[in-house]
This record gives C-alpha cells, structure tokens and sequence, in this order.
C-alpha cells in the first residue's frame, strides 16, 4: 500500500518534532486510559498499543503494574520511544499482520493511528485485534473525527478519490457511527463511545 509508505516515510522524517508537539498526554487523556483500564479489570494485564508512536500513551501506562507492549511501523517514532519507556517491550510491525498467538492480550489499545488505513484495511486490523485479544478482553480506540468543523473543512481542501493527503502523510477519516459498525463487524461489543461533536471520538468494546 503505497499511501501507508508515504505515510511512514513522513513519519520518520518529522519523528522529533512530532514528539516535541505531540509526546506528552494531556490531564483530559489521562482519564480515558485510566478508564480502558478499569475495564480489563485484572492483576498485571498484558497490554499492546497499536501504532504506539513515540510511546506517549504507554509512558502513562507505565505507572499501573502491567506487561505491556508495543507496535508501530516508524524507526524514527521508536527509537524516541525505546529512549523514554523503560517497562515496555516494542516491536517494528504491522498491527495489520500481529506476530502474536491467538487470545494473548488483555487490552489492546490504538489512538489516532487507524485514521492512517483506508476502510477496509481498518477492518483488516481490527480483525487482528479481536484474534490477539483474550475473551472478554477490551478494546479502546481513539480516532480523529471527520464531523469535527476544522478537520471537515481539511477533509474537503486534501480529499482524492483514495483519500486525504495533507501534510505527507494518508487520512481516511471515518464517522463515529462508521468506526462502530466496524468494531462490531470485526466481532466486538460496543460497551461505551461518545466525543461525536469532539475532536476525536472514543469507542471501549469487549471481545
């Protein structure tokens, strides 16, 4: 998929200054994680962040006792992120293709990284997703949401007929109500979502 090579290309070459824009957790973040998991509801839950980034999220996570883990296509995003974690396990991958067993996870999280698949290729990792995740295992996404004014308008200037190209870097923005029939078409529960009229939308679901 050459839109999702462009996509790390760009990601690899601005890895610094992202993290310096975008490398630290907001308070109002902090609750969503706190509550993804409350959800899992175990001693020690095994936890991957899909498309992890510079590690930002799983810094955070790092403060709970848990085994976790994490995944992203970037060199340059992981290698700040190998710098800042010092409890979690990161892999160059493909959350698309995970080398992980079946039922492996306890949670599995993904913020603001399946805006970069096309439609079809988001229900491809969701599938992934469910078949990594133990039974009754939770699923937190977060995603940039299309309805949002400024990003509509973005949508709008950028759009091709595969997508958004802005900034380097491949946007398929979905809807709320998109995101959630494919979280359900992949064989979740929908347990809560909301953020329909915020910048991102939010969406907990259960194996």
């Amino acid at each position: 998929m050459e839109e999702l090579k462009e996509t790390i290309s760009r990601y690899n070459r601005i890895s610094e200054e992202y993290h310096k824009k975008y490398g630290y957790l907001p308070e109002s973040e902090k609750n969503f994680l706190r509550r993804f998991f409350e959800l899992i509801d175990k001693k020690k839950p095994k936890i991957l962040d899909t498309g992890c980034g510079t590690g930002r999220d799983l810094s955070f996570l790092e403060n709970f006792e848990s085994e976790l883990y994490g995944i992203d296509l970037s060199d340059g995003m992981l290698n700040i992120a190998k710098k800042n974690l010092t409890k979690t396990s990161l892999i160059k991958g493909d959350y698309r293709h995970l080398p992980f067993k079946e039922n492996s996870f306890d949670g599995i999280l993904n913020i603001a990284s399946l805006v970069h698949l096309p439609h079809s290729e988001k229900l491809n990792a969701l599938a992934e997703f469910y078949r990594v995740l133990k039974p009754e295992g939770i699923l937190y996404i977060s995603i940039q949401n299309l309805l949002h004014p400024d990003r509509f308008v973005r949508a709008l200037k950028y759009a091709t007929p595969r997508g958004v190209f802005y900034d380097g870097r491949y946007w398929y923005f979905p809807t709320k109500y998109e995101m959630e029939s494919l979280v359900e078409k992949a064989g979740f529960d929908i347990l809560d979502s909301g953020g329909m009229r915020e910048d991102r939308f939010r969406i907990y679901a259960k194996k």
